[in-house]
């Protein structure tokens, strides 16, 4: 055996079988019998442990796109999580502007929107659990690539991917996108602020978030201050529990964010 993957496979299990060399062309690709001819080795030398099991499905792949080749090999062949065409396969990628935690009262919606200039993807969707809540990764509005490889998801500077499914995504219309947005900021920035809100009997005025959220005036846009204005209305001015917030906050009538 010539081939650098074979020669310590040889050394101990004997002369490979040439045929599953690069058998598979990515290890999304095993069939269930490179899969068998895993677990026989596995069987036949339980001493090389995840690693020595490695250099065996190694020796079946051709190409792992960089990715990591022991989680692989302990998800799929060891503990079997999913069949090696569902692993790390993104059946709905949502892909959502990346911002700072303390950027959030600087966003518009027009420049959100503009994050999304000269980019494909499906138009619009966000995810929304049930029931809200006020610290989530949800509600950001976004763009869906649907059934990609790991290795196909796309790599888009200043953005951020989830892998979710299409049950769990709401579809936004154009019209619908604007309120969403501002929904979010009340999210984002309620969430900032969440000292002052679960304080029972605080008094909630947009000052008051404002200092709380540590937020600056003079770079504040107008969005995100018509949600610290919805967040008085839900509130009713006043400050409650993490229910009464999760409840409330980003969940009043859309006029507040038209």
């Amino acid at each position: 055996m010539n081939d650098d993957k074979g020669e310590w496979l040889e050394a101990l299990d004997g002369p490979m079988d040439a045929r599953l060399l690069n058998a598979a062309s990515t290890p999304n690709d095993l069939t269930d019998e490179h899969i068998a001819h895993c677990h026989a080795f596995a069987a036949r030398h339980p001493q090389v442990g995840l690693i020595g099991l490695t250099r065996f499905v190694d020796y079946i792949v051709k190409d792992w796109h960089r990715e990591s080749k022991l989680d692989f090999v302990n998800d799929v062949v060891v503990q079997g999580k999913c069949r090696p065409a569902r692993w790390r396969f993104f059946e709905c990628d949502l892909e959502c502007p990346a911002v700072d935690d303390d950027a959030w009262a600087q966003v518009s919606v027009a420049h959100y929107l503009g994050c999304f200039n000269g980019l494909g993807g499906e138009r619009w969707f966000t995810r929304i659990p049930v029931p809200p809540t006020l610290h989530s990764t949800c509600y950001q509005p976004g763009i869906v690539f649907r059934n990609l490889r790991y290795y196909e998801v796309p790599k888009i500077p200043g953005f951020g991917g989830r892998n979710t499914t299409a049950a769990m995504l709401t579809r936004l219309t154009d019209d619908e996108l604007p309120v969403a947005i501002r929904r979010l900021l009340a999210k984002r920035l309620g969430w900032a602020a969440h000292t002052l809100l679960l304080e029972p009997g605080a008094a909630i005025t947009v000052d008051a978030l404002m200092h709380a959220a540590n937020i600056d005036s003079a770079t504040m846009s107008a969005d995100a201050e018509q949600a610290l204005n919805a967040i008085v209305v839900e509130m009713d001015g006043v400050g409650g529990d993490r229910a009464k917030a999760d409840r409330c906050v980003g969940e009043g009538p859309e006029a507040l964010y038209r």
